[in-house]
């Protein structure tokens, strides 16, 4: 077993070489919370975007190890990022009813260890009722929320959640609730695997088929109305069809979940004056340019400010700068939101600008509150204090600022003058000035006969104009990969390759970033005209990419081999499909 467990680590160890964007990660997953005794289930050892050596599984006592450890590897592209994952997996036999834990697994990550969460399941002996969902019904929908009792701007979590026993193949939305008196977003990024519950006495497949975020924009009872679904089931005993997709007969039906109340209560008195709105879970952060400035100057300071709450609700918090100090109105530049663990994230970017009037030592100390919804208490985070040393400028009328910088458009009247001056006067008589004022003329007349020239020149057929076209999308596309293969830096170079060409397929053809496969780059190819050649070439160069990548193989004497196959199948792409 020693020997085995020698060759998991040595292949965490190779199975990636490189680090993607994301922060490394390391979790723990199950395909079942509750099972009946007598059954099987599945555990699952996730290593994100890095390096792993040193794997170290637990000790899956109760459980019998029936399977395994069984690698896995995969590549995803989401909104353009390459993410790459490492699985171990293990098939268990759960035998003895209890409630009984899987310990963390662990594993070393560039010398620093990274542990899993305990995993907990139940295990039921069979028969025994539990009292929970519905009861006999082989299919059911089931929505849920996070929170049952909310505040205003708190973001709650609806998952509409599928229980069968029987293979559900298909599933459409039919009708969905308005959600009124919330903001909502849809989330896609969430777990998608299918989950083994127990309820009833009765073992289901439990999967989240959607998940919307809630945003609550009023107090009081909102009803949200229930979710109609069609899901097609497959027929017990059907044969596959005779088709292109061999798909089993199906047996459609019409699904509904429950309706939902949600309370949702108002902000409690007593928020600190540093409050601007935001409600959830928040952090702050700080950007700063210089601390030892003049009068002169003008001082600039950025909050970085992330969290999950209603990003329409926070407002740029007052900073508070000393007396002797002139302050700008705050101005946001950067304010965007993205899906982070199966819910919604904001980032907002703040700058101040001010302007010390007087010499001086001054300490500004920046302050954000929220609302915390776990504790029910608002939370005021002091990112450390700003020490400035502020000397005497040369300027007696203060600070220089850039208006455009500050945001500040100051307009001031112009007042045509009512007569030339005689030194004007004098500046036109001199010799030397007519040459000077004719070259703008003669500039636009030589402009004129060149554009001349060029139209009665020889032309450039459609053809050679598109491949030139191509050419300079080719290289844009590989200019990163080119980089590298320069600094014969191996793994930044297959990893350039791969990013880009999956971006190229996803522009081309519009293939949702979500969506994003080599299965699903392949049917879109093929859908799109390319030849059997192109999408050979492509599957060759993204399965050449994953070898140097996920198992060592990456050779840089076949970098410029490599890249040239690339850029030549940008270009016979770029000039052949028609998407």
């Amino acid at each position: 077993m020693s020997l085995r467990f020698l060759g998991l680590s040595l292949f965490f160890f190779i199975a990636i070489s490189t680090v993607g964007k994301g922060q490394a990660r390391f979790e723990a997953t199950t395909d079942a919370k509750e099972i009946v005794s007598g059954n099987f289930f599945e555990v699952r050892f996730t290593l994100y975007d890095a390096n792993g050596s040193n794997f170290s599984p637990p000790d899956f006592r109760p459980f019998t190890v029936v399977s395994g450890p069984n690698r896995s590897i995969s590549t995803t592209s989401i909104n353009g990022n390459v993410s790459h994952e490492t699985s171990i997996s293990y098939t268990l036999l759960a035998e003895k009813p209890g409630r009984w834990r899987v310990n963390p697994a662990s594993i070393s990550v560039k010398g620093k260890l990274y542990s899993t969460q305990a995993i907990t399941i139940e295990v039921i002996e069979s028969g025994k009722q539990k009292d929970l969902g519905n009861p006999g019904q082989e299919i059911f929908l089931v929505a849920s929320v996070s929170d049952s009792v909310a505040f205003v701007g708190q973001q709650v979590l609806l998952d509409y959640t599928i229980y069968t026993t029987k293979n559900v193949e298909s599933y459409n939305l039919l009708k969905e609730s308005v959600y009124e008196g919330f903001f909502v977003e849809e989330i896609k990024r969430f777990n998608p695997r299918a989950v083994r519950e127990v309820i009833n006495g009765i073992q289901y497949t439990s999967k989240i088929i959607k998940r919307v975020a809630l945003f609550p924009q009023q107090t009081g009872i909102i009803e949200i109305d229930p979710m109609m679904v069609q899901i097609g089931v497959e027929i017990e005993g059907s044969r596959p069809r005779s088709s292109f997709f061999f798909r089993r007969d199906l047996q459609y039906q019409n699904l509904g979940s429950n309706g939902l109340k949600l309370e949702v209560k108002s902000l409690p008195d007593g928020a600190p004056e540093s409050f601007s709105g935001a409600v959830g879970k928040y952090e702050v952060n700080t950007n700063m340019g210089g601390t030892d400035l003049t009068t002169d100057d003008a001082f600039m300071l950025r909050l970085i400010i992330r969290g999950n709450g209603d990003e329409k609700r926070v407002s740029p918090p007052a900073l508070q700068f000393p007396e002797n100090f002139e302050a700008y109105p705050p101005r946001s530049v950067r304010d965007n939101s993205q899906e982070t663990l199966g819910e919604i994230n904001h980032v907002k970017e703040i700058e101040y600008l001010a302007v010390a009037k007087k010499p001086g030592h001054y300490t500004i100390q920046p302050e954000f509150s929220y609302f915390d919804t776990d504790s029910l208490k608002y939370i005021s985070l002091y990112p450390q204090p700003i020490h400035l040393n502020i000397s005497q400028g040369n300027q007696k009328g203060g600070a220089n600022i850039n208006t455009d910088i500050a945001g500040l458009k100051d307009i001031h009247p112009w007042y045509p003058s009512l007569g030339t001056s005689l030194s004007m006067q004098a500046f036109f008589v001199k010799p030397w000035i007519w040459p000077i004022l004719a070259l703008p003329v003669l500039g636009m007349i030589f402009l004129y006969f060149q554009k001349k020239k060029k139209e009665n020149g020889p032309s450039i057929s459609n053809a050679e104009k598109k491949r030139r076209e191509a050419d300079l999308v080719a290289k844009k596309r590989l200019s990163e990969a080119e980089k590298a293969k320069t600094e014969s830096d191996s793994t930044l170079f297959y990893r350039s390759i791969s990013t880009a060409l999956f971006g190229y397929v996803c522009h081309k053809l519009e293939i949702p970033l979500a969506d994003l496969t080599k299965q699903n780059a392949e049917q879109k190819l093929n859908l799109a005209g390319a030849s059997s050649d192109q999408i050979e070439t492509f599957m060759s160069l993204v399965k050449t990419c994953e070898l140097a990548l996920f198992a060592g193989q990456g050779d840089q004497g076949k970098m410029e081999e490599t890249y040239e196959k690339a850029s030549a199948l940008i270009v016979d792409l770029e000039t052949s499909l028609q998407h």
